[in-house]
């Protein structure tokens, strides 16, 4: 303040801009506590409120810089970190309701932080368009690199996901259509040989009679893995379509379904189908089990779905077999929607699936 006393003669852009320069530590302060006051993720996610702090360090240089040149200043960077960013190896950039909803916060404090120096001078009040000119420019080119980063991100996920997904359905062609093709053919050319010994002949062609009916069972699996095309209508019926695929004689799959799914978004119903799919799967592939049970609980702030079997289960202290990348794929899913993935496994015990997913309602957005 004293400072600003001292510059009252010089121009009342500069004075303004010392006064922002000087409360850049107030001011973020204030702009961290209204962002915990909204409930907004990035107050709670220590390397995404570094990104937003960030984008804010460098919207309060630019406008200092504005008011200095009395025109608004606005540093082009020589590369969008979204171009730049390994999404592979980091933190994802928050999604663009969180940015912008961060981002009209900045703006507010930030805003009415000025508005309260200009009060202090008499000369200022006609900064009032530039600062805010400033600020919008500034803010808008920041959420487009967080925008283009988020985007980023998701592709390389989606990517991912989908690679994953090939490397699935060539392991099923390989180890279960391949396995029962060969089968089937080797029991054909047996019953030929034994065309002179009819009884080992039919015996020969009812071994190759259940792989074919394998390898069409295998074969619907896959089809109907590949038919989820567009989002979800509803996912009751969706898993509801996969167990009727996946079910075999001898196992019993109990679904149930609570609450209502338009609480949850397309994304997440989607992202849950695949989830709850592959546990599933591994559950009727690995376990063994005679029963599997699948319950997923909507409520307007949380999706929790359970896939449970009583099925042989398996020693975690022990390497993975080949349902690992599933767990792992199961794990990244989540990750896309805010959630998380818990087996609780035990040997000759069954096996346990928990997925939970927050449904945030953006009660602080509608308010404003």
């Amino acid at each position: 303040m004293t400072r600003v006393d001292q510059d009252a003669k010089e121009p009342p852009g500069f004075v303004l801009a010392a006064a922002v320069e000087n409360d850049h530590v107030d001011i973020m302060a204030a702009y961290e506590r209204a962002l915990h006051a909204a409930g907004s993720p990035l107050a709670n996610d220590r390397s995404r409120w570094e990104q937003a702090k960030e984008h804010a360090r460098r919207s309060l240089i630019d406008l200092v810089a504005s008011l200095r040149a009395g025109a608004i200043r606005v540093a082009e960077d020589d590369t969008l970190r979204a171009r730049d960013t390994d999404t592979a190896t980091v933190a994802p950039s928050p999604n663009p309701t969180d940015s912008w909803q961060a981002a009209a916060i900045f703006f507010e404090i930030t805003l009415m932080h000025v508005l309260r120096r200009m009060n202090e001078s008499d000369h200022s009040s006609g900064l009032i368009p530039l600062t805010t000119a400033s600020l919008y420019r500034s803010i808008s080119r920041h959420i487009e690199e967080s925008c283009m980063a988020h985007s980023g991100f998701l592709l390389n996920r989606i990517h991912k996901a989908h690679v994953e997904e090939r490397r699935r359905i060539a392991r099923e062609l390989h180890d279960r259509v391949g396995h029962d093709a060969s089968m089937a053919l080797r029991s054909i050319e047996l019953a030929i040989i034994s065309q002179d010994d009819p009884a080992q002949a039919l015996r020969t062609l009812k071994t190759a009679q259940v792989a074919v009916q394998e390898i069409l069972r295998s074969v619907r699996a896959l089809t109907s893995d590949l038919r989820l095309q567009e989002p979800l209508a509803s996912l009751e019926q969706g898993l509801e379509v996969f167990i009727a695929s996946v079910k075999s004689p001898g196992m019993d799959v109990r679904l149930r379904v609570n609450g209502n799914e338009t609480w949850a978004s397309p994304e997440v119903r989607d992202e849950s189908f695949f989830i709850l799919r592959e546990a599933i799967r591994n559950a009727a592939k690995h376990g063994a089990p005679a029963l599997i049970l699948v319950r997923v609980d909507i409520a307007p702030h949380e999706l929790r779905a359970t896939v449970e079997d009583d099925g042989c289960g398996f020693d975690p202290r022990l390497p993975r077999r080949s349902g690992g990348a599933g767990l792992c794929t199961m794990a990244e899913r989540a990750d896309l929607i805010g959630g998380t993935v818990t087996v609780m496994r035990r040997p000759s015990r069954g096996c346990k699936v928990e997925l939970i997913v927050p449904l945030v309602r953006r009660a602080s957005l509608q308010r404003r």
